[in-house]
Formats: C-alpha cells, structure tokens, sequence
C-alpha cells in the first residue's frame, strides 16, 4: 500500500475505519455553508491529527453531498462519498433500486457491474440479494466504491467485490462472471461527459453519439453476444434498436433515464414501456410505449387519437411522450398529430398534469380575454410552438404565474387560456 503522504485526501478518508470515517463526515456535515478555506481551518482546529489534505477532502464532500441531495441524487444522512464525476454519473437510489428488482424478478443471481462509479447501482444489486463483482477503471473512484459498499451493506450479508479495471479488456467480464453463481448479468453505465468532437467535426453533444459514450454503445451491444442477461443506463433521450427492450424512467418533472435490457424482464407491459416513479414505494404509473421501430401490427405502434377539444386540457409527464396511445386509452385524444397536449371531458388520467379550458383565443387577444376572467398572471407553455417564450411574454403582456396558462401546441391556430386543475 502507498504511504498516505503519497495518495489523495479523499483515498486516505476511503480508508479511514467506517465509524471513525462516518464520525469525520458527520463532523463535516455538520459545518457552516462556509467558504471553502474557512471549513478546512475549522475542521484542522476541530481534528488537530488530521492531515490538512483529508480535511481538505471532507470540506469538499460536504459540498458534493448537500449538493447531491438538494438535486435528489443522494442521501447526505447516509454518510457516501462521492466525486464530482461521480456524482454526475450516478444513478438515483430510486432509479437503481427499481432496476435491481428487475433483474432479481429475472432470476439473475449475480451482476458484473462493469462501470461502477462511486457504487450506486452495485448497492442496490446487493441489496436485492445478489453476488456483485465492481469495476471500476479510475483507481480513485474504485477506492470510494469499496467504501461505499463496505458501509452501505454493514447491515446485511451481502457478497460484493470491487475492482480497479477497465471493462473493456479482452475477456474480463467473461472471466469475472465465470466465477460467479449463475445466470450472470452484466450491468453498463456508460460515460457521457467526454469532450472529444466526433470525426465529422460536428459539435453535437457527447450523450447525443453513442458512439461517444465510455465505453461506447457498440461495445455494449456486442456484450449480447457473450452473456445471457445485459442490462444498461442511457439518457433519457436514448432509443434503442428493436433488439432491446427498455423502460424510459421519469422523476419529479423529468425523464431521468433509459433504462435497457437484452431481455425484457418480468412484469413488463410491452417490449418498451414508459414508467414515472413516485415517491410512494409501489406507486409507480407505467404505460406501454410506442417507438419508431415497434413492429406495425403492434397495438402500441398506433398513434394517439386525435380529436376536438374537450372540458380538460392535458400536459403528460415527458417519460410518456412515446406512449400517448396507451396513456390516452378510450377516454381522451390528442388535441393535434403534431402535439403531445391532450384533451379529455375528464382530468382522471394519471401521469397527466390537467387544466381546465377556459377559452380558445388567438394569442393577440390572450390578454384581454385573461382580463375577462379575472386574470392578471399567467405561465407560458410553448415548447410546440417556433414562437420564443420572450416573443410570446411581451406580446402577452402579462407576469408570470402559477394558477393560470397559456398553451401554445402545435397545429392549433388559437392559444388557450387554461386554470390548472392538479
């Protein structure tokens, strides 16, 4: 082992003791939102032992972790470590826990994680009861993992093992889920932060090219080939070839995630599906998922119907933009073929924030028929329209509010005043 003088900060507090590591991040915690060299001075006067790097390095986790959790990307109260890339990368608890259930409804006994991180996803694997194996290629990040996952699973008899790799090599994931009780899943979670332009000099960002991706989409996609069980992490925007099935997962008022799997695992409605979690275990809202490739005598295939407005004028959660057909069902419509809005005489649609139409006006005359009903604020949606929401706000001429809107769907010729309803 190198001496500590020799290592990070952050490696030295990876192998402090748990409960003398869990007692320096509480301490940490528990400091004033201070500037950055004020908290190390008050942790050194606090910790006069400690290596000033160590301190540094807790003042450092304070920040990720209060940050992380403000964003819900983690618990502070459970004491992890992180890194900043880390935790960018990381999946959310929730996200990686209902995965891991996935998997076990599949039989799988044990998961190679093949991008490991700071141990999300590997926790939530260990936690459904199966062998996991850990790599990670970044020797800094896989000594906050094996922290991670020492004290994340103190409570239970977990059997995880974490290693410094790259996934890649030649035969390493073969080798490593030889050694492991069978059926083997692999899990990726490919980076998507590289700055590397692609060949053609485009700028496009890195989590639009899959090819981009570390490691890229092709390798994990030749990963099929070689295990029974592949399982694997894409944005939100992400969709996958006819080969896969997958689950695009949503939280709070965002799509978080694509979720994809070799297989589809018990308990899917469809081959693709769209899911919004909630808060409430076992509460979550899934519907069947439409997609390019969906084979043309799915039912899922079909468009959305498409109708004249109604009482009811809905927003879906944007997890359920390729599932409209499914969320509409036979009690609502989309209000245009262009348009993700819907339209039904009831708001009883769940994952569909509702509004109840007040009028349909053009967007010149938004602001008197506003003034008609009592209004005097409005929110703006107009993602369908080529109009900017500046453009529209200073036509509108009025402030912005929570109660009332004006949407803007494409091939509609009128605006519509609208009361939010839940």
């Amino acid at each position: 082992m190198e001496d500590d003088q020799a290592v990070s900060g952050l490696v030295q507090l990876a192998r402090t003791p748990l409960r003398e590591r869990h007692a320096l991040l509480t301490s940490a915690l528990s400091l004033p939102t201070l500037d950055p060299l004020a908290a190390v001075n008050t942790l050194r006067r606090e910790h006069p032992d400690l290596d000033p790097s160590v301190c540094s390095a807790l003042v450092t986790q304070q920040q990720l972790l209060l940050a992380g959790a403000d964003r819900g990307l983690i618990d502070a109260t459970g004491l992890w470590m992180t890194t900043p890339v880390g935790l960018e990368q990381a999946s959310r608890p929730q996200v990686a826990l209902r995965r891991a259930s996935l998997l076990a409804s599949a039989g799988i006994r044990s998961v190679v994680d093949a991008t490991a991180g700071i141990g999300v996803d590997s926790h939530a694997f260990a936690r459904r009861g199966m062998h996991v194996v850990a790599v990670e290629k970044d020797p800094v990040t896989s000594e906050v993992c094996a922290a991670n996952l020492t004290a994340s699973l103190s409570d239970v008899d977990a059997a995880t093992n974490v290693i410094t790799a790259d996934a890649t090599e030649p035969d390493l994931l073969g080798s490593l889920a030889q050694q492991l009780p069978s059926p083997v899943a692999v899990f990726v979670d490919p980076s998507r932060r590289g700055s590397t332009r692609p060949v053609d000099g485009s700028r496009a960002r890195p989590e639009r090219d899959p090819e981009r991706w570390s490691p890229p989409w092709s390798f994990v996609d030749s990963l099929r080939s070689h295990f029974d069980f592949v399982a694997a992490k894409a944005p939100g925007s992400f969709v996958p070839s006819a080969a896969w099935a997958c689950e695009w997962l949503g939280v709070r008022d965002h799509i978080v995630e694509c979720s994809v799997y070799s297989t589809a695992p018990p308990g899917f409605l469809a081959t693709h599906q769209a899911t919004l979690l909630s808060s409430v275990p076992d509460s979550e809202i899934t519907y069947a998922a439409e997609v390019p490739h969906a084979p043309s005598h799915s039912s899922s295939a079909q468009p959305p119907p498409v109708g004249p407005l109604e009482d009811y004028l809905g927003e879906p959660h944007p997890v359920f933009r390729h599932s409209l057909a499914a969320l509409c069902g036979t009690t609502a419509h989309a209000v245009h073929p262009d348009s993700h809005w819907i339209t039904s005489a009831q708001p009883t649609i769940e994952g569909v924030r509702w509004y109840r139409l007040l009028q349909s006006v053009p967007v010149k005359q938004i602001a008197n028929a506003a003034h008609d009903h009592g209004i005097d604020a409005v929110a703006i949606k107009c993602r369908e329209s080529r109009r900017s929401i500046s453009e529209l706000r200073e036509s509108i001429g009025l402030p912005d509010g929570n109660r009332y809107a004006v949407v803007v769907a494409a091939g509609l010729d009128n605006a519509l005043l609208v009361e939010r309803v839940h």
